[in-house]
C-alpha cells in the first residue's frame, strides 16, 4: 500500500513541478525518453512500464505541440520495399491461418 501511495505523491509533485512550464510527470517521462536517441512508443511503454495506448496518446500530444516529432522510416526504406514487406506479412498470415 505504501508504495502506491509514494507513487501517488510522487506523480502529484512531478505534476506540481511540471505545470509552470505546461508539462505533466507524463509528458515529462516520454521528454525524457527521448532525451539521447529516438525510441518508438513500444519502446518508451516498456521502459516506463506503462501501456503502449497511453504513451502514443502523450505522443501525439507532444507532437502536435511541437515538442517531439515523428521520423518516417518508410522514407528510408522506401515505399517498394515496405509494400513488399507488407505482402510477405499477409502471406504468412494466411499461411498460419488457414492450416
Amino acid at each position: 500500500m505504501d508504495v502506491f501511495r509514494l507513487n501517488g505523491l510522487l506523480i502529484a509533485v512531478g505534476d506540481a513541478m511540471a505545470e509552470p512550464s505546461g508539462q505533466t510527470t507524463a509528458r515529462w517521462r516520454v521528454l525524457a525518453a527521448i532525451g539521447d536517441a529516438p525510441l518508438t512508443v513500444a519502446q518508451i511503454a516498456r521502459a516506463w512500464w506503462l501501456t503502449r495506448q497511453s504513451v502514443q496518446r502523450v505522443a501525439d500530444v507532444l507532437v502536435k505541440d511541437g515538442l517531439a516529432e515523428y521520423e518516417s522510416l518508410g522514407a528510408e526504406i522506401g515505399e517498394a520495399e515496405l509494400r513488399q514487406a507488407n505482402a510477405t506479412l499477409t502471406r504468412v498470415l494466411e499461411a498460419l491461418t488457414s492450416s
